[in-house]
């Protein structure tokens, strides 16, 4: 397989698309330019040219991640050459209109690490769950990725010791012991957490009052998807 075939696919489907959508990026400019903002004629050059350059980076970095599995296509099962030569494509497209409007790199290059993940799982991956991990990563900065990670190094085990539940007697005296990220504030802590729990990755539990103090911040729990999440963005080929 030409580690390109899936991505230029990919590109013909964006190229197809922009030129049958509206020119939003020029609506934003005349938006901008009725409210008199300084600098508006310029608007228009710089959103393309942030669509192009994350695009271009997307790129750059899934080619990388898919070239080992290039190298072993042909020992690849048949059906795992079909999602890649198929469904694959699909997966590359959306990607690029995910990352084309992002404005922190590190969100580009954690969803080409994505669709990594996916083109090594193949057929096993389940298409609409690698769809929502984009959006998540769309979503995430780089504190909530830190904090949930470390949600990942401090209660992983918890998952993968109770058939993949989070254990209220086990999470209440390990949050007391080694809550996540102890140098954050309770208040930011919080509020990322809070965010965390909205895409389904960790879930507040009940506070053990008998283990945590009144005053003490309610602790939260790992899901099995805060854990998928961690292990897709840190795919390496």
């Amino acid at each position: 397989m030409n580690i390109d075939d899936p991505i230029k696919a990919a590109e013909a489907l964006i190229q197809s698309e922009d030129r049958q959508r509206s020119p939003v990026t020029e609506h934003i400019a005349e938006a901008i330019a009725a409210l008199e903002i300084p600098g508006a004629a310029l608007v228009s050059g710089y959103l393309d040219r942030r669509r192009a350059e994350n695009r271009d980076l997307l790129i750059s970095v899934l080619r990388d991640e898919l070239r080992k599995l290039s190298e072993r296509f042909d020992r690849l099962s048949d059906k795992h050459k079909r999602f890649l030569q198929r469904d694959y494509a699909e997966l590359v497209a959306d990607g690029l209109r995910k990352a084309e409007n992002l404005r922190a790199k590190e969100r580009v290059i954690r969803i080409a690490a994505i669709l990594g993940r996916a083109a090594e799982d193949g057929p096993s991956a389940a298409l609409d769950e690698t769809e929502e991990m984009m959006r998540i990563a769309m979503a995430l900065d780089d504190i909530d990725v830190t904090v949930l990670k470390e949600f990942v190094q401090t209660q992983a085990d918890i998952l993968k010791e109770n058939n993949n539940r989070a254990v209220f007697n086990v999470v209440n005296p390990l949050w007391k012991k080694k809550r996540p990220c102890p140098k954050m504030h309770e208040g930011e802590l919080t509020s990322v957490c809070g965010k965390l729990e909205s895409f389904g990755l960790i879930i507040r539990m009940d506070k053990n009052n008998s283990v945590i103090g009144p005053d003490e911040m309610s602790p939260y729990a790992l899901l099995g998807k805060g854990e998928r999440f961690v292990r897709y963005i840190e795919y390496h080929a």
